[in-house]
C-alpha cells in the first residue's frame, strides 16, 4: 500500500484506525445477529425461553456441568419431621381410629396443633392409611351359612 503525499502519516494511521473499529463493530453485529438466530433454534428446539437458556448458558460458563446438575431451591419442612420416628413408634404401637384422635395425640405428643388435613398427609407419609370398620352380624345364622357354602 502506498501512502498519498497529501496525507501525514499519523492522519493515515488514524483513518486505519478508524476502520479497523467500524470493521470490528460491523463483525460484531454480524456475530449477534447470528448468535440469536442459532439461540431461537435452539430453544424451539428444547421447549424453552431464551432467558432460560442465557441461564442455563451462564451458569454453564460459571461451573460447567455440574453447576447445571445442582438442585438448588429451598424446600420446606415440617415441623412434626422432626418428631417423626417417635411419632411413627407410638402411632405403630397405638394406631388412632381418627383423624381428630391423632390430631390430639400429636399435639399432646409434640405440643404441635394441626389440622385434620395436615394431620392426614402426615399419617400418610408415614405410611399409616385410614382402618376400615369391619360390620359384626348380630343374628347371624350359622346352619344357613354352611348351607350356602356347600351350595358354592
Amino acid at each position: 500500500m502506498t501512502k498519498s503525499s497529501c496525507f501525514g502519516e499519523s492522519v493515515f494511521r488514524i483513518l486505519i484506525r478508524e476502520f479497523r473499529e467500524k470493521l470490528r463493530r460491523c463483525c460484531s453485529r454480524v456475530k449477534a445477529c447470528h448468535t440469536r438466530s442459532i439461540t431461537g433454534q435452539i430453544t424451539r428446539i428444547l421447549g424453552i425461553s431464551e432467558n432460560t437458556f442465557r441461564q442455563y448458558l451462564r451458569e454453564y460458563l460459571d461451573g460447567g456441568l455440574q453447576r447445571l446438575q445442582e438442585i438448588r431451591f429451598h424446600q420446606l419442612e415440617s415441623e412434626m419431621a422432626a418428631h417423626r420416628e417417635s411419632l411413627e413408634e407410638y402411632f405403630a404401637k397405638h394406631p388412632p381410629a381418627t383423624v381428630n384422635e391423632a390430631a390430639s395425640k400429636i399435639e399432646e405428643l409434640t405440643g404441635i396443633r394441626r389440622g385434620p388435613t395436615q394431620v392426614r398427609r402426615f399419617l400418610n407419609s408415614l405410611g399409616l392409611r385410614p382402618r376400615k370398620v369391619g360390620m359384626i352380624p348380630a343374628k347371624a345364622d350359622l346352619e344357613e351359612q354352611e348351607r350356602f357354602k356347600k351350595k358354592s
